[in-house]
């Protein structure tokens, strides 16, 4: 799912997947099993060697669980903000298919980002690509509308169709399964006529 989230290409990364892999221990997960629940202090951060996990977050007035992101195979889990300051998470994180992870202890993380030279590079570029991660999704929000949303997702990320419902696409895109339902039917009716 090489797209979805495209902090993964930055190569300074390799260095966090170095650390899981050869310090971390081998987790398994099944369907449904809890990375981080909301409420709670995240004690780990993992790399992800296979599996899907769902970021969700739930809006008390209208007693809705959102999806708020989504990790992939070959990427990371953690509740970033959470782990670094020992607050609790805003967020659960839930596996959406069976995972096997490299967990490392949110204590050797620290340590390794505080007192490395190398960490603390590594801790600016995780931050800034977060923000790059959110910020333009911000944005879309506001200048793009819930179709044009919809197909930046797919023509980003073709395989997303595959691995996540349609209700988990309409969560993070923060509408309705049937206004999803009916902007695909909208894009094959158009198709039909060309």
């Amino acid at each position: 799912m090489k797209d979805f989230n495209s902090y993964i290409e930055y190569k300074e990364l390799s260095i966090m997947k170095e650390l899981c892999i050869r310090h971390g221990k081998i987790v398994r997960m099944h369907k449904k099993d809890f990375f981080c629940r909301q409420g709670e202090v995240s004690s780990s951060i993992a790399y992800i060697e296979k599996g899907v996990l769902r970021y969700t977050c739930l809006n008390d007035s209208e007693g809705k669980e959102y999806s708020a992101g989504f990790t992939f195979t070959n990427e990371f889990v953690a509740d970033y903000p959470g782990c670094l300051y020992g607050i609790p998470s805003e967020v659960n994180i839930q596996a959406v298919t069976d995972c096997v992870l490299y967990s490392l202890p949110v204590s050797f993380v620290k340590r390794f980002l505080e007192e490395d030279p190398q960490g603390q590079y590594l801790a600016r570029i995780i931050a800034e690509q977060l923000f790059l991660q959110i910020y333009p999704r911000l944005l879309d929000t506001y200048r793009k509308t819930t179709e044009e949303r919809y197909l930046a997702l797919l023509q980003r990320c073709p395989y997303v169709l595959e691995v996540l419902s349609l209700r988990e696409i309409a969560s993070f895109l923060r509408v309705t399964p049937e206004t999803i339902s009916h902007i695909r039917k909208k894009i094959l009716a158009k198709t039909e006529k060309s």
